[in-house]
């Protein structure tokens, strides 16, 4: 730590800070967080960027749309662990970075296309994704 830092560790302080217009500034070390050219809203650090970028997710991100998708979210869930108990019980091991990328990848898909890309449902291959 230097004199130029601060650390917190109060719940209530974290959120005072990090609420949308608590008007505390990020500092430059969130850019390190991504790759030189790669902005993302957790990055962004000019309180006009980042509310315009806030307003773009509000909808999709609101608890009523996040409550829509949560039955197709939990089916993904429920399915992932199907297929590492099933994994368990006939192998004694299960790839679970594999089948949580699957997972993730079927959901993204959906939400974003309609449809999962179907990795969940894909016959058992040997080797890796």
């Amino acid at each position: 730590m230097t004199p130029t830092e601060v650390d917190i560790c109060d719940l209530p302080a974290v959120r005072e800070i990090h609420r949308v217009r608590g008007g505390y500034l990020k500092s430059e070390w969130y850019k390190s967080l991504t790759p030189p050219g790669v902005t993302s809203l957790l990055t962004l650090i000019e309180p006009a960027q980042y509310s315009e970028w806030r307003r773009l997710l509000a909808g999709p991100l609101s608890d009523t749309s996040l409550g829509k998708v949560e039955p197709m979210v939990t089916n993904h869930v429920h399915a992932t662990i199907d297929r590492i108990a099933s994994d368990l019980q006939s192998q004694g091991v299960s790839d679970l970075y594999k089948w949580w990328t699957y997972m993730a990848t079927d959901v993204v898909s959906e939400l974003s296309f309609g449809e999962p890309i179907g990795l969940l449902a894909r016959p058992k291959v040997s080797g890796g994704l």
